[in-house]
């Protein structure tokens, strides 16, 4: 008989980079005041997005829509639930997608 597997660490103990820079693009978690940014995308790209069958474009009809979504995803970040990374583009700082 083999040892029983030690129990799993508490996921809200486990320590996650909060950004992760390359040498073209950073990859980070989603912080207060990224709501306006995301939403620029999202109007940007809101047909392709809609013709590709993404239901919850039409959320972001809702004006608090860019600010309740960066929330929840802190929320579901320092919670351990989800992990939803913003991508911006290494030299301008450019909001390039999620």
């Amino acid at each position: 008989m083999s040892a029983p597997a030690p129990p799993a660490p508490n996921p809200l103990l486990i320590a996650v980079p909060e950004e992760l820079v390359g040498p073209r693009v950073r990859v980070r978690r989603y912080r207060d005041g990224d709501g306006p940014i995301v939403a620029a995308a999202v109007a940007e790209s809101r047909e392709r997005l809609a013709a590709a069958g993404m239901p919850w474009v039409k959320e972001w009809d809702d004006r608090n829509q860019p600010s309740l979504s960066v929330r929840r995803a802190q929320a579901q970040w320092a919670a351990r639930d989800g992990f939803l990374l913003g991508l911006w583009d290494g030299a301008s700082d450019t909001f390039v997608g999620s």
